[in-house]
């Protein structure tokens, strides 16, 4: 079962026997995955969707030209919700401190930009060696805290994240 929402309605779908079943009442429709989407395809007539996904459970839609904002939870999700473990597998970026006392010799990101894993964001020169400080996770860089040229101190935030 899922439970989708859409604005302020709530539905629960079922597959049951072939059949998609909305709120317990069986749907004469059915719905097909194409190239650009989706095509839900009722007796009377065929509705091009597109989603894409913006976060967890959460997808933006295109139906009929209109933009919805929807989300689709499994019972797994819903389990994994009612006992507080929902985020547990969502990477967070978290605000990048200075591992050691040192000095800022580049920095390679701008607040508001989004960045992925593994990209370089802030070389720091530490005990004569050059450090490369790279993302965690992907995210969104809300600001950077120091400058280049700057000195700074261990567990100094560097660069923050939203």
């Amino acid at each position: 079962m899922y439970k989708v929402s859409v604005a302020d309605s709530k539905y629960n779908i079922e597959f049951v026997d072939g059949k998609i079943h909305v709120n317990g009442n069986a749907k004469d429709l059915r719905i097909e995955k194409t190239d650009n989407g989706y095509l839900i395809i009722t007796p009377t007539s065929v509705i091009p969707v597109k989603a894409e996904k913006t976060e967890n459970q959460s997808w933006n839609m295109t139906l009929n030209g209109q933009k919805i904002a929807t989300s689709l939870k499994s019972d797994f999700d819903l389990l994994l919700e009612k006992m507080g473990l929902d985020n547990m597998l969502v990477a967070k970026a978290e605000d990048i401190k200075a591992p050691m006392p040192g000095l800022v010799l580049d920095i390679m990101a701008n607040a508001g930009a989004e960045v992925k894993k593994g990209d370089a964001l802030i070389v720091l020169e530490a005990m004569k060696m050059e450090n490369v400080i790279k993302a965690a996770v992907d995210g969104t860089v809300k600001s950077i805290d120091v400058e280049k040229g700057q000195a700074v101190e261990k567990n100094q935030v560097l660069i923050s994240f939203e």
